[in-house]
């Protein structure tokens, strides 16, 4: 089967060699508002792999044997896990219900002025540096790196713990891009805004 593809926040399948998918997502990407945008990523990708990383955590806190020596290891991503678990219920979920409005019929522009964008990219940072030691931390465990030979999972739990690492990375990308999301429209407001200091 052919591999899904991505454009930009969008997903898609190519039927034939020379379609116009990339094209008309690319405009559906440039006509749609940054809140459409993002409400539509955490969706599509964000929730699903925090909710399989999740899974994975799970998996790998209840296999089988370990030794005395990976302690370290199974303590770190348990301490993983609750950061995962307080990011999607802090950020994922709980704006991906302001991006479509709440039960006092505020819109978005109202909930997501320039500062609390702001407030919300450092958290995406500071999360990002969170994950980033994370992964270097596995990874030194999983290929025994220097510094981490004692703290080497079970050989047979390394390809779940590869598994992970892959997952680690593929989320890690999405919440560059909602930086990346989040910035542009911090932007856009401050434009409008000086805009409408000056008429």
């Amino acid at each position: 089967m052919t591999p899904l593809t991505e454009c930009g926040p969008f997903i898609y399948k190519c039927y034939a060699a020379a379609d116009d998918t990339v094209a008309v997502l690319a405009y559906q990407e440039r006509n749609n508002t940054a809140p459409q945008i993002l409400h539509l990523k955490f969706r599509q990708y964000d929730l699903p792999l925090s909710i399989r990383l999740m899974e994975r955590l799970l998996l790998t806190g209840t296999m089988g044997s370990r030794s005395a020596a990976s302690k370290q290891l199974y303590d770190t991503l348990d301490t993983f896990r609750r950061i995962l678990s307080v990011y999607q219920e802090n950020v994922l979920l709980r704006i991906s219900e302001h991006l479509t409005g709440n039960e006092n019929g505020t819109s978005p522009k109202e909930v997501f002025g320039p500062e609390f964008l702001l407030q919300l990219s450092n958290i995406v940072s500071e999360f990002l540096r969170a994950i980033k030691g994370f992964f270097e931390f596995i990874s030194g465990c999983v290929y025994k790196l220097p510094g981490f030979e004692k703290m080497q999972p079970p050989r047979g739990q390394i390809p779940v713990m590869e598994s992970l690492l892959e997952d680690i990375s593929a989320f890690s990308n999405h919440q560059k891009k909602t930086l990346h999301i989040l910035d542009k429209w911090r932007k856009q407001q401050a434009k409008q805004l000086a805009q409408q200091q000056r008429n």
